[in-house]
């Protein structure tokens, strides 16, 4: 009943209106057939016909303003649905902008975790990247190392080999020098023997000719005292120059030279066993030092990596590891 206020009132002034015409219309008619029976009944022949003119056009003036207040009253209405129709619109396109901006804050946030995973995907890689390359490059280098140890140990024992063969070329020299002195040595001692025996020869012939004369002579006669004197003599050389020609000193002086060769041969073993310990001990010690370099280098590197590179102590780290690199090419040169 009170919904479209001023649409009621429009009705209700138009109803008002014609019936009001109506009513004034048929009260000048009845006026008009009144005055027309009666005889002075002009007055009310005009009166009717001024109703049937003036009224209607009276009720319409004062229909009109009620009229005009629905009017307004429609339009008030109107403008009040179209304000709360604007209204709603308006917090729906809020509502709608809430939301677009809440899908797009979300979009972002979608979007910002995706780069984050991206980046930490990408992250993760790289390092698993930096540590397959340093993983290769550890290989890389205890292959280097295993190489240059396997060539120095081939050098060692070509060094040990042409050692060997040097000494075992001037073992040769020296039992052949050996073997000549033995052999000028030899027949050195033949000449002398030969000589000695030609010596004793002659000794013994001496000593005939004295026994003959000896023989010859009387016991009184002063000469023949001489001549055993002369014997004697005669005979301890010849006992001498026997024992010199039987006696064996060329097989002494070989048993003393034999030691001595023997003894040589011992020093220079162990003064080559010490050296080939100390080449050994100097190549491992090396390796060694190597291996716990790179070790190093790597531990560091690790703590470079997770670090943040506004950290203080990320350029200490750096430096060392510098350091260390420079000491382990140092240790390959």
């Amino acid at each position: 009943m009170f919904e479209n206020v001023g649409r009621s009132i429009k009705g209700v002034a138009k109803a008002v209106c014609t019936i009001s015409i109506i009513l004034f219309i048929i009260l000048g008619i009845v006026l008009i057939i009144i005055g027309a029976d009666m005889r002075d009944g002009v007055v009310l022949i005009i009166t009717g016909v001024a109703l049937c003119v003036i009224g209607p056009l009276l009720c319409w003036v004062a229909t009109l303003t009620l009229y005009a207040y629905g009017d307004i009253a429609e339009n008030v209405l109107a403008m009040a649905s179209i304000m709360v129709r604007n209204e709603k619109s308006k917090e729906t396109g809020l509502r709608q902008d809430r939301e677009r901006m809440l899908e797009q804050e979300r979009i972002r946030q979608d979007e910002e975790r995706r780069q984050a995973e991206e980046r930490k995907r990408e992250e993760q890689k790289k390092i698993e990247e930096e540590r397959r390359h340093e993983e290769e490059k550890r290989k890389e280098e205890e292959r280097r190392c295993e190489e240059e140890k396997r060539k120095e140990e081939e050098r060692r024992r070509e060094e040990e080999k042409r050692k060997e063969e040097e000494r075992r070329r001037e073992e040769e020299r020296r039992r052949q020098e050996e073997e000549q002195r033995k052999a000028e040595a030899k027949i050195l001692e033949m000449k002398k023997r030969a000589e000695l025996q030609q010596e004793v020869t002659n000794n013994l012939n001496e000593q005939i000719e004295i026994g003959e004369k000896i023989a010859k002579l009387g016991e009184n006669e002063p000469e023949r005292s001489t001549y055993e004197e002369k014997l004697k003599e005669l005979k301890a050389a010849y006992d001498e120059m026997i024992n010199s020609l039987y006696k064996s000193p060329e097989k002494e002086q070989d048993s003393q030279k034999e030691k001595q060769i023997k003894k040589e041969q011992t020093e220079q073993k162990q003064i080559k066993e010490e050296q080939i310990k100390e080449e050994k001990n100097d190549g491992v010690d090396l390796q060694q030092a190597k291996v716990n370099n790179y070790n190093a280098q790597r531990t560091l590197y690790q703590k470079i990596i997770k670090m943040d590179k506004n950290d203080p102590k990320r350029k200490e780290l750096e430096n060392k590891l510098l350091n260390l690199k420079k000491e382990y090419e140092d240790m390959n040169a």
